[in-house]
């Protein structure tokens, strides 16, 4: 009965004994008896600073010019029709002259008025041994003459020209001035063409 007793008791101690000793020797191969979970804080990912918005940038600004558009130098022959002739003039001129053609006219009561846009207008035609004086008048100014006669003949050439004017509308009258220098052998005159800085109006 005893013995019985002894072995009941001695069992239970196994029992008891065998989870502690499971215990010890988990802990001595590296176990910790019971698990812990170690958290590693991972930073928070910036969405924004990782992927930033793109950054406006403004373009230069492009301050539209107020420039007006430079005027282009044009030749207007005697033909154009914005030109206004009065009085007798006689078509004539050839391969010398700018467009194969110009007018030629003695008579007072003959002129030819340019109304034009721009800033600067010459007047074309022929020097030599036997023309005469041209009166010009510009806008609203005084007339003057200008005299074509050389000794030495030329087409096309620059009789007179305005030099720069104020942009706007201009107007230049030339009428045959019935006089010439005393060397000349007459008093008529040639208008070819005209050189516009600008439009004809």
């Amino acid at each position: 009965m005893k013995r019985s007793a002894s072995l009941l008791l001695l069992s239970t101690a196994v029992v008891l004994l065998i989870p502690a000793l499971v215990l010890v020797g988990c802990t001595d191969l590296g176990g910790t008896g019971a698990t812990t979970a170690t958290v590693t804080s991972v930073p928070a990912v910036d969405t924004v600073a990782s992927n930033p918005a793109p950054t406006a940038t403004n373009a230069p600004s492009q301050t539209p010019s107020t420039d007006a558009p430079a005027l282009k130098l044009t030749r207007f022959e005697e033909n154009d029709p914005h030109l206004m002739w009065e009085g007798p003039w006689t078509f004539t001129g050839g391969a010398d002259d700018s467009g194969g053609s110009c007018r030629y006219t003695e008579d007072t009561a003959s002129s030819v008025t340019v109304n034009f846009s721009g800033t600067a207008i010459s007047l074309i035609g022929a020097k030599g041994l036997a023309v005469g004086e041209i009166r010009l008048t510009l806008d609203s100014g005084s007339s003057f003459t200008v005299d074509t006669y050389s000794a030495t003949v030329g087409y096309q050439a620059t009789v007179w020209s305005s030099g720069p004017l104020s942009p706007g509308t201009h107007y230049l009258n030339v009428q045959c001035a019935g006089t010439c220098n005393p060397a000349s052998g007459g008093v008529g005159i040639y208008v070819d063409a005209f050189d516009v800085t600008g439009t004809l109006q």
